[in-house]
């Protein structure tokens, strides 16, 4: 099978938050034994689905020298088939146009890894020695990088130094963003509560629906640029804040992930109601208070970021018999890791959150923090850093080192002692999780002689 063609069987094991990876690492797992490789299946369960980490090296035992080269191999949902019209509406069925391959995880980060196993193939056949190395494939990259989590905390690596997966175009990547998980739970009435129960159960309906949808093009997840405009969950709550008191909400429904901006949010309404206690104020309120923590948040830049400060993102709104949940996530550049402002910003920082919960608190909502992941930055000046600059040099591709725009497993990796840098083939901001996501054929090509390069071990 040539290298093209796994690579769209590859792309053809559906390893998205509904399957898993467990299927896609077994077949990984096949792939480095057949060049041999020592290889193990780290099997977990988590929220009922069957995921798996994959650990291959030449040895049966880690190796404190060795380097770690990591991809994870799960993607975000794929959305509407009816988005991939390159791909004859099958984001799982790669297609190649114009010296491209098209399909759902193409450049994050399913095909990084299968470049860092060819770079291995092809420094076995040559029968160069290579420096030690443990290949890693994960899960988990975005429900808070559960996979790194597990993978250290069982010491199946005791690296000191990582490349982590992520589509720089081959850059290398000193510094990305970490983040906070919130949800807000925003209760209704015990009246309307029971009218929507009742309303059920009617044969009839007096309800409106409307659909708030992004606009063309307009689809990220890494904070690339300003896109609280965009967000259709964003536009429903303003409009929801606008609406009469009296105004039943019956149904909201939008996006799949906190980190993730969703592609539409659908709002079901009954003009009639006439509550006491409703939900319409409620749900003005936090939305206001939001808004406000994020007008603080643009007041702290980081340079090389693009938004150059934090982002807070509503991901998910979702409606049940009691309650409306709010999920999102505020992306955190690593603004001040090199600065005497870091404690007091850390103190500021913990204050929104405490406001952002007083003011939940004022209409009976609820707000937690679910999970909070620190930002990485790794020095440009370091010796793994300017040495892997070296490697770039030597087949004349030398780029300069730059912050990655993106939440990835360095933030756990660093925080655990391994020295990492982000590198990897393909554009990632405009390109990765959204429809037709593609990847030129000579951007793979290159990486893979550039971890080819890697593994020789001058650079290292």
């Amino acid at each position: 099978m040539s290298f093209i063609e796994l690579c769209r069987k590859f792309i053809g094991i559906d390893s998205s938050p509904s399957r898993g990876t467990r299927e896609i690492s077994e077949y990984a797992a096949e792939l480095c034994r057949s060049i041999g490789l020592h290889v193990e299946l780290q099997y977990e369960t988590h929220n009922g689905l069957h995921q798996a980490n994959l650990i291959a090296r030449r040895t049966s035992q880690p190796q404190e020298n060795e380097v770690l080269f990591q991809s994870h191999l799960d993607t975000v949902d794929p959305g509407h088939f009816s988005n991939w019209e390159k791909t004859q509406y099958n984001p799982f069925s790669a297609s190649i146009q114009d010296g491209k391959i098209i399909g759902l995880g193409v450049a994050d980060c399913k095909l990084d890894f299968l470049c860092k196993l060819e770079a291995i193939k092809s420094a076995t056949l040559s029968q160069k020695n290579t420096f030690p190395f443990v290949l890693v494939g994960t899960y988990g990259a975005f429900s808070g990088m559960d996979g790194a989590v597990k993978l250290l905390r069982r010491k199946k690596v005791l690296s000191k130094k990582g490349l982590i997966g992520e589509p720089t175009q081959l850059h290398l990547g000193n510094a990305s963003q970490g983040f906070a998980e919130m949800e807000i739970i925003i209760p209704f009435s015990e009246e309307e509560t029971l009218y929507r129960r009742q309303h059920d159960l009617q044969e009839s309906s007096s309800t409106q629906s409307k659909i708030f949808t992004q606009k063309p093009n307009s689809y990220s997840t890494n904070g690339s640029r300003e896109i609280h405009n965009l967000n259709p969950i964003v536009k429903l709550l303003h409009y929801l804040s606008q609406l009469p008191e009296s105004i039943a909400v019956m149904d909201i429904d939008g996006g799949t992930h906190r980190r993730i901006m969703p592609s539409s949010a659908v709002l079901e309404i009954d003009v009639v109601g006439n509550f006491k206690n409703p939900i319409l104020p409620k749900i003005a309120h936090v939305t206001c208070a939001i808004e406000k923590m994020e007008r603080h948040l643009k007041e702290f830049t980081t340079p090389g970021f693009d938004p150059p400060h934090p982002t807070i993102n509503i991901g998910v709104v979702k409606t049940h018999s009691d309650h409306i949940r709010l999920e999102g996530s505020c992306r955190l550049p690593p603004l001040i890791l090199e600065n005497d402002l870091f404690p007091p910003l850390i103190d500021q920082y913990e204050r929104w959150l405490t406001d952002l919960k007083n003011e939940c608190t004022k209409v009976g909502a609820l707000f937690k923090v679910n999970d909070y992941k620190s930002a990485f930055q790794t020095s440009p000046r370091s010796e793994f850093m300017q040495k892997l600059q070296d490697c770039q040099n030597a087949f004349g591709k030398t780029r300069p080192i730059q912050p990655v725009p993106a939440i990835t497993e360095a933030s756990v990796f660093n925080r655990f002692g391994i020295e990492c840098v982000l590198v990897g083939p393909g554009q990632g901001v405009g390109n990765t999780h959204a429809a037709n996501e593609s990847i030129r054929i000579v951007d793979l090509d290159e990486a893979i002689s550039f971890y080819q390069k890697v593994l020789e071990g001058p650079c290292l």
